[in-house]
């Protein structure tokens, strides 16, 4: 895959999870938030995975699975840290940018690792 394709599509999947992201918060749907944002991120994970980097079914929905559980507790763990202390007080943005920042760089290691085992299962 070409570089530039593969950041255009990380950035555009940023821009999807956060705003996703933001109108599930902020929107009254009467939903536990967390069990609500796992499955939120879950179908993300799924469609980005089948559209944007174009894997095995078995590998998407592993990946898909795991994703939100690592990117919801680093987002929970980095909402103390405020990142933008004069717009956001509480962390909110701050955990919505480590969540998508760490649902990328997941996503890229599982792709490396898969196509790190590409060559090995041809031989």
């Amino acid at each position: 895959m070409v570089f530039a394709k593969k950041v255009l599509r990380y950035i555009l999947f940023l821009a999807v999870i956060y705003l996703l992201t933001t109108s599930f918060i902020f929107a009254d749907m009467g939903i536990d938030p967390s069990s609500g944002l796992y499955i939120l991120l879950l179908v993300c994970n799924i469609i980005f995975g089948f559209y944007a980097l174009k894997l095995k079914i078995l590998s998407v929905i592993l990946a898909s699975a795991v994703i939100p559980v690592i990117s919801i507790l680093s987002a929970l763990l980095m909402a103390d840290y405020t990142l933008f202390p004069g717009n956001d007080p509480y962390g909110i943005i701050t955990a919505i940018l480590t969540n998508g920042i760490v649902i990328i760089f997941c996503w890229e290691v599982t792709y490396q690792i898969i196509e790190f085992l590409k060559p090995v299962k041809a031989k």
